[in-house]
């Protein structure tokens, strides 16, 4: 995760656990590129001095990929507002956007709700 105020001398790593709503440009086919909003709390690190827990609101361009039958690729581009709380020596709460590249893997079934007119 890249800070777009603040700057560290080692960059921040973390794991996010998260709701996300998803548009999809093409809906009837669940796949290729969309957007997405989420909110998620996270626990960020630089593996030394700083280390924090937090809040993260923020919106994504996503792209998915079936690598497989029932597995997905998807590479992102996010824009969040971590509101986080650090757990070193300093105590503060900070906010600050962020840009974050990533990608996930998944399993996938795909359950259709839509009515069939």
């Amino acid at each position: 995760m890249g800070s777009l105020v603040y700057t560290s001398e080692k960059p921040l790593f973390g794991l996010e656990a998260a709701i996300e709503r998803r548009h999809y440009f093409k809906p009837e086919k669940f796949k290729h590129f969309f957007i997405s909003a989420y909110l998620g709390s996270a626990y960020m690190t630089n593996f030394g001095s700083f280390s924090s827990i937090g809040l993260v609101p923020g919106f994504k361009i996503n792209y998915k990929a079936n690598v497989a039958t029932n597995l997905v690729f998807e590479p992102y581009i996010g824009l969040s507002l971590p509101i986080t709380h650090e757990l070193t020596k300093y105590r503060d709460t900070l906010a600050f956007p962020a840009l974050t590249f990533g990608a996930r893997f998944g399993f996938n079934k795909l359950n259709n709700r839509r009515s069939k007119d």
